[in-house]
């Protein structure tokens, strides 16, 4: 089995795919002076790649909730997917942070908030509390979501993050189900706390504020890009928008940052 980041009706695309094209867009900015800028004015080591790999790794692992949850036949409703996955990448921070990873404060700031940012709002211009009241219509099918769980998340994750990252990852989808099937009010309280969170720490901090922002929308450009190749189909305006601006930021000016 797989776990889909797409599906309805003949159109497919697989998380684990859908991933690996993001990152492969990626690569094509990561040598531009967009991300050079970024590297050695917004953070203390240059690390953007590493913000940018676990916010692509992480974005859509909240789908796995909702392999289960067709609207018709043959097609799958994933929205508020990125709510689960915040609280996932929530807990593996604190995971990290246990194994002396994350160990320097500036570490854990650059690391922890921007990521956070970009997961939880990549899809905020879909309608962000719309969302979040969705979250009580899923239809979570146990069977098929531990299945996922145990046997095709760590195949996909095997080539992005250590073993011990997808063991801890595993047990911590595992905790997410539990609490999701016992209440969903349960992800819709811990979102909430989270996004109070991250935003008292970008407030407080300008400069993580604007590197949570260049670490979103550049989340954002690489979701849309990996999409449409993944499922190809029409390009709509708002892809063509964010293709060209991907292809400016491959050769965007030092003085914009």
């Amino acid at each position: 089995m797989v776990i889909y980041s797409y599906l309805c009706e003949n159109v497919k695309e697989e998380l684990d795919k859908h991933i690996s094209n993001a990152l492969s867009f990626y690569r094509k900015l990561d040598s531009s002076l967009f991300v050079e800028n970024i590297n050695s004015k917004l953070l203390e080591k240059p690390v953007f790649r590493e913000l940018v790999k676990y916010a692509v790794v992480f974005h859509d692992l909240g789908k796995v909730f909702y392999q289960g949850n067709f609207v018709k036949e043959n097609c799958l409703s994933f929205t508020g997917h990125e709510f689960f996955s915040t609280i996932l990448f929530n807990l593996h921070v604190e995971n990290l942070v246990e194994n002396n990873v994350l160990n320097s404060k500036e570490a854990y700031m650059e690391f922890k908030y921007p990521v956070l940012f970009s997961i939880l709002y990549h899809h905020h211009a879909m309608g962000y509390s719309r969302r979040l009241r969705k979250l009580g219509e899923i239809r979570i099918d146990r069977e098929i979501v531990d299945e996922r769980i145990e046997k095709d998340i760590p195949k996909t994750l095997v080539h992005y993050v250590s073993k011990n990252e997808v063991s801890g990852i595993v047990k911590n989808l595992k905790l997410i189900l539990e609490k999701a099937l016992k209440n969903s009010a349960i992800i819709l309280e811990e979102t909430h706390s989270i996004g109070v969170n991250v935003w008292k720490a970008l407030e407080t901090h300008p400069k993580l504020k604007k590197l949570a922002l260049a670490t979103l929308s550049t989340l954002i450009i690489l979701d849309y890009l990996s999409a449409y190749e993944g499922r190809k189909g029409p390009k709509l305006k708002f892809y063509n928008i964010l293709e060209q601006h991907y292809r400016t930021l491959i050769h965007v000016s030092k003085k914009l940052l």
